[in-house]
């Protein structure tokens, strides 16, 4: 395995990534184990991020607040064991999770502006003082 801060690994991010290096390196570290490193998702498991209506939502808050919290799918029929997306707000940082979004709503046919770090902060403050 390829360790993201190699020499080869910042090279080949640097050329053939779509997004920046930090917010490339942040989706393969944290993303793309479930979600593909295509955003192409795994079928009845979870959920593409590759043309999103979430993620190119005008207000980032509620993706920012899935990343900050994780989120569950409800349980159906279909899915009696629902799927469910651990919360990175103990893992990374406000700059680490704009990275992450900023990227996905601009790469794998999604099409919205970046995610500032303060609109993360402003929601993990909400967070705070409204579990």
């Amino acid at each position: 395995m390829l360790c993201p801060n190699s020499g080869f690994w910042r090279a080949w991010l640097d050329r053939e990534a779509p997004g920046s290096v930090e917010e490339t390196t942040q989706h393969l570290a944290n993303c793309s184990a479930c979600h593909g490193p295509n955003a192409e998702g795994v079928p009845n498991m979870f959920p593409r991020l590759a043309n999103d209506s979430s993620l190119q939502a005008r207000d980032p808050t509620t993706i920012s607040r899935i990343v900050l919290e994780g989120t569950r799918a409800p349980m159906t029929g279909e899915r009696p064991t629902p799927s469910a997306m651990p919360a990175f707000g103990w893992k990374l940082n406000d700059t680490e999770i704009s990275a992450v979004l900023s990227y996905l709503r601009s790469t794998h046919g999604n099409n919205a502006p970046a995610v500032s770090s303060d609109e993360v902060m402003r929601v993990r403050r909400a967070i705070a003082h409204n579990p």
